[in-house]
């Protein structure tokens, strides 16, 4: 039997465990997982990360919280700095103690949980992963980022126009999404995240939308009617 989860309409970037900040835009995700799962205990001393630490690992699919019985420990200590310390345990056996730095104290366990999943052989962990997604939390469709948990959210946009389909680009600089803003038509617009800067990508006569990167982020696909039928 396998459990499957998927994410729908969601943009995922990665983050990729023990590099410096190095993200990769792995789009939509199937997770699939065995039914059988690793019995692990989670825990730290601060109550905040043990929250979060404890609802990544209920969340992975892989692993099954247990108090008794588990076959890893995993401990998660601030570290201060914006970092955490995280152990893995296999009764006396150390399989991992590293400090794992984040820009927030949040995202150093959920990229240390990564490191942990990693250690007890859940192959690539995904709790540091990124979100770009469309929210209508003041009501009207806006472009926000924000964790797998949807935690840290920033809002993007504050067009007070449609907004849809915001896709990361590889490197995980930028956000490319379709807007009605300005000129009432659908066109697609790039947001620098190092800048915060929003500039027009695509204006033409017609409808402009659709617009993903390639993976090696050298080129663009779209969908643009200019020529009078939408094409690719």
């Amino acid at each position: 039997m396998r459990l499957i989860l998927t994410l729908f309409s969601l943009s995922l970037l990665t983050l990729i465990p023990g590099a410096a900040q190095t993200p990769r835009d792995i789009g939509a995700v199937d997770i699939q997982t065995s039914a059988r799962t690793i019995p692990v205990t989670v825990n730290s001393a601060d109550a905040e990360l043990n929250r979060l630490a404890n609802f990544a690992f209920e969340a992975h699919g892989g692993f099954r919280r247990v108090t008794s019985g588990a076959h890893f420990t995993v401990r998660f200590t601030p570290a201060g700095g914006n970092q955490v310390r995280v152990e893995v345990l296999r009764g006396s056996d150390r399989r991992l103690d590293q400090t794992v730095p984040g820009t927030s104290a949040r995202q150093a366990l959920l990229r240390a949980a990564d490191a942990a999943v990693q250690a007890m052989g859940g192959g690539r962990g995904f709790f540091a992963s990124r979100l770009a997604f469309i929210s209508e939390r003041t009501g009207m469709p806006e472009v926000y980022v924000g964790d797998l948990f949807f935690g840290e959210v920033q809002q993007l946009t504050a067009d007070r126009k449609q907004a849809m389909t915001p896709r990361w680009s590889p490197d995980g600089t930028k956000l490319l999404y379709t807007g009605y803003f300005r000129t009432g038509f659908a066109d697609i617009f790039q947001i620098d995240l190092t800048t915060m800067q929003r500039t027009p990508f695509v204006n033409f006569k017609g409808t402009n939308s659709g617009a993903r990167f390639s993976p090696d982020g050298q080129r663009v696909a779209m969908i643009l009617s200019g020529e009078g039928n939408p094409e690719v």
